[in-house]
């Protein structure tokens, strides 16, 4: 039986996060696992530190899974590394990462430059996963939409064993935490609890929602650019309670994610994956705007683990550039 290890950093820079699995006689997840990245690594924005913290915890993750379920190293095929987005447009995609060391370390083929790959084969570099949406959760006669809510929220609409339209569809986590850090509330707003707590700020909303295309399909966000917008909203930020900030930013998280539910015909069955889902006031708003339409991956696949598992079926694919030990 091959392996194959995939590795992932969102866009939030929370953890890292890798799958382990197998994808012959069928799919079959061996071991994932999370590892916390240092303390800093979510803030800093120095590129050095960025590139090296990913790439030794990426081999810290590989080793240690390999030692906990005594894999042999000739049974895994490959390392899929995506390394840590620092910077996406529709014409180029920068990853900190060095999967040179990461092959060299832990004696194994590593597949990475995703992303750069797919634009030059005319597609945005991004969402990369609507493959692996379309192998485990295609289902014939059903219409389905998968939700990856990460720092950047993407969406798959599926008909059957098709992809009809696949897409960054705004902000997920993104707004919210950037927000939270700059206010010294910690990394993120545990539960949704402030946010819960909260009105929705008319005036920041419509300043928000007038600035983002949602309707605008297919697309690549680049995370900076929401960034760039608290920063061009701060005047009307500074004088709102906090609490109304958050629930504002979640509605327009919500917001998005509506959007391409309607673009696409209202698909009978969402599916929710990613670390969005542990907010249990989004999740709680989405349930009652899409009532039992909504489910996570659970029954299919552990949710937080979904993207590392997808970059493992794109190694799988034989995507991404090789290099080997």
């Amino acid at each position: 039986m091959s392996y194959f290890l995939g590795l992932m950093s969102g866009t939030s820079r929370d953890s890292l996060d890798i799958c382990c699995v197998s994808f012959e006689p069928k799919f079959k997840v061996i071991s994932n696992d999370t590892l916390g990245f240092s303390e800093s690594y979510k803030s800093t924005k120095n590129t050095t530190y960025i590139d090296n913290e990913i790439t030794l915890k990426s081999i810290e993750a590989v080793n240690n899974l390999i030692k906990r379920n005594r894999i042999k190293h000739e049974d895994i095929e490959c390392i899929a590394f995506p390394g840590q987005t620092l910077l996406h447009t529709k014409n180029k995609s920068f990853q900190a990462g060095n999967p040179q060391k990461i092959a060299k370390e832990t004696k194994l083929i590593v597949r990475y430059d995703f992303r750069n790959q797919d634009i030059s084969e005319g597609g945005l570099g991004a969402p990369l996963v609507p493959s692996f949406h379309n192998y485990l959760f295609g289902e014939i006669n059903k219409s389905k939409m998968i939700v990856n809510i990460g720092g950047i929220c993407n969406a798959t609409h599926l008909k059957g064993n098709q992809i009809q339209e696949a897409s960054d569809i705004g902000p997920g986590n993104c707004l919210m935490d950037f927000y939270c850090v700059g206010q010294g509330l910690g990394d993120f707003d545990l539960h949704g609890r402030l946010a819960s707590q909260g009105r929705i700020s008319k005036e920041l909303f419509r300043a928000l929602r007038s600035t983002i295309q949602f309707e605008l399909y297919p697309r690549a966000d680049d995370i900076a650019n929401y960034l760039i917008k608290l920063k061009t909203y701060e005047k009307i930020i500074d004088k709102t309670k906090t609490e109304d900030v958050l629930r504002t930013l979640i509605e327009i998280t919500v917001l998005g994610i509506e959007k391409f539910y309607r673009s696409c015909g209202e698909p009978e069955e969402i599916i929710v994956h990613g670390g969005g889902i542990y907010n249990k006031f989004l999740m709680y708003l989405l349930s009652v705007k899409f009532g039992n339409t909504i489910k996570t991956s659970a029954n299919y696949l552990d949710p937080k683990f979904v993207e590392a598992a997808a970059f493992a079926y794109l190694a799988y694919l034989k995507k991404g550039v090789l290099i080997r030990p």
